[in-house]
């Protein structure tokens, strides 16, 4: 990294403050990355770039001696908790400080953060709550997060809670083009039958004609109906029924909807209670060149359920470029849609058409820490919304495929990406 870079990350998150808990505070470090092979001495809470580091406290005058890479380090202030879109909107939310947003955070233990606001009189709204991953959803005055919540010394990311929109979808399906009909041809009842596939938006139309009787009941699922919901389902596994445009790759599916309004993964205990090993996830918020905290339960839910399967479509903002992070302003790149498209564990999904050449449109990577992202490409005429409910079909077709020949027993995710990629 450019050392004036470096210099500046490092200063901006550099505190002249004395802590008045020892115990409960953080430093900033920057090092030399090639020789670090001691970084296991460190509790490292967050990487803001490629050398520059915040850790929780450890005995620092023995410890940061013992470590030749590290290079300074200085007591941290609060900036480094933000998101970087969070960060990008302070002096815009400043200006709003007295009006009420929704914030997602992380803690080290969330139950005891908001317990203990509370018992300080903090006003704000606890919205949901992620055990998973530590996090919440909380709806409170600007001043209050920036005032009251960033000081807190549990407190360990903070951003502002996006709605989320589909990634628009016009019909222009062709089974040809993702081999479909092939394997209809040669491997006839490789259809999907017996599993379910998890439609993460608003709820389809249980009526139609080409899923009916296959939409489970669903707590989950948004009470509002919606067009695209019902076409992102039958590009899945849609029976066919209507026209042939209306069957999907996993024609006897099942389906489990459930609403979009929570970012963070559902319930994975429901979801198994309901065999849901397929997700798909045909929408996006705003650009988000960044890990966040519904990234990071993306991926606990898929470390802890080693079967279940998410498929994100990449987004349709392939021409516009990142404001922060790594490639920030240069447009076409690392403009993913969400944070939670970021995670490890996922499978992300961009559109080409029908000859195979990926539109402009669909959003690209790579992702912030160089990972490459979409990692998956699928016929989507005007969206990233149908490459993905493609993928999403495909893969429940190699779900039943595997298990008709191991004794009804799931191929851990893993093995079905590798299959896939």
């Amino acid at each position: 990294m450019d050392a004036v870079l470096q210099n500046s990350i490092f200063n901006k998150y550099s505190s002249n403050t004395t802590p008045q808990n020892k115990d409960a505070f953080y430093y900033v470090i920057s090092f030399n990355e090639s020789h670090c092979s001691e970084f296991q001495k460190l509790q490292i809470v967050r990487r803001v770039s490629g050398t520059i580091a915040i850790i929780r406290f450890v005995d620092t005058a023995t410890i940061l001696s013992q470590i030749d890479c590290i290079e300074k380090s200085a007591l941290a202030n609060n900036r480094w908790k933000l998101s970087s879109s969070l960060e990008e909107k302070n002096k815009a939310l400043s200006a709003q400080k007295n009006k009420e947003f929704l914030f997602t955070i992380t803690a080290n233990d969330i139950d005891a953060l908001l317990v203990s606001l509370r018992q300080k009189s903090i006003a704000f709204e606890t919205v949901s709550i992620f055990k998973d991953a530590q996090s919440a959803v909380i709806r409170c005055r600007t001043v209050t997060l920036f005032e009251s919540f960033l000081p807190e010394p549990g407190l360990l990311f903070a951003d502002a809670y996006l709605q989320p929109e589909t990634d628009v979808l016009v019909s222009g399906y062709n089974r040809s083009v993702n081999s479909i009909n092939l394997v209809d041809f040669f491997l006839p009842n490789a259809n999907g039958n017996g599993i379910t596939v998890g439609i993460k938006e608003k709820t389809m139309d249980k009526t139609d004609i080409d899923l009916l009787k296959r939409v489970l009941p669903s707590i989950l699922a948004s009470p509002e109906k919606d067009h695209h919901a019902t076409i992102i389902s039958t590009l899945v596994g849609g029976a066919g029924n209507s026209f042939y445009s209306g069957k999907g790759p996993a024609w006897k599916c099942s389906f489990f909807p459930s609403s979009f309004s929570n970012l963070f993964p559902d319930s994975s205990n429901l979801l198994v209670q309901k065999n849901v090993t397929v997700q798909n996830h045909s929408y996006g918020t705003q650009i988000q060149s960044f890990y966040g905290a519904e990234a990071m339960g993306y991926d606990i839910q898929t470390a802890q359920n080693k079967n279940l399967v998410h498929i994100f479509s990449s987004g349709n903002r392939g021409t516009e470029a990142a404001t922060t992070g790594t490639y920030a302003n240069l447009n076409g790149f690392s403009n993913l849609t969400g944070n939670f498209k970021l995670a490890k564990n996922v499978v992300t999904v961009a559109a080409v058409d029908t000859g195979g050449r990926l539109f402009p449109f669909s959003s690209a990577g790579p992702l912030y820490d160089g990972r490459l992202a979409p990692q998956l490409a699928a016929l989507g005429p005007n969206g990233t919304s149908e490459a993905a409910a493609i993928v999403s079909g495909g893969s429940a077709v190699l779900q039943q495929v595997y298990k008709d020949s191991n004794a009804q027993t799931l191929p851990p995710a893993s093995l079905l990406k590798a299959i896939l990629f």
